[in-house]
């Protein structure tokens, strides 16, 4: 892959997050979902930078993060399952501490990575 492709797309999608998060509070769906693509991009990245082939999809990945980062896999799965519910809650009825908790997961598995 492009050098540096998938460190600025997840940069793009936290970006995209927080300019969300400081517009309107009634996106929380999306903002939730870019932290996760973006946390995505980081496991990519990871691969690229060690020279592996990046997993193809969302079990794979969530099998090398628990395989391979297994100290951050709860905070990866934690982001995986919100994006989920917030997208799919019927309603679009979402409990705004959600994105806190997304929030605080997308900092400790960036941290892992750093």
């Amino acid at each position: 892959m492009t050098l540096n492709w998938y460190a600025t797309q997840s940069t793009h999608n936290k970006t995209t997050s927080d300019f969300l998060n400081s517009k309107t509070p009634d996106h929380i769906d999306w903002e939730i979902t870019c932290l996760f693509y973006s946390a995505l991009h980081l496991v990519n990245d990871y691969c690229d930078k060690h020279q592996i082939a990046p997993p193809s999809d969302h079990h794979e990945r969530k099998e090398f993060v628990k395989n391979n980062l297994s100290s951050s896999y709860l905070s990866y799965k934690k982001l995986f399952d919100l994006s989920i519910k917030s997208r799919y809650t019927v309603g679009n009825r979402i409990d705004p501490s959600y994105l806190t908790i997304a929030q605080n997961n997308y900092v400790a598995f960036k941290n892992f990575l750093n």
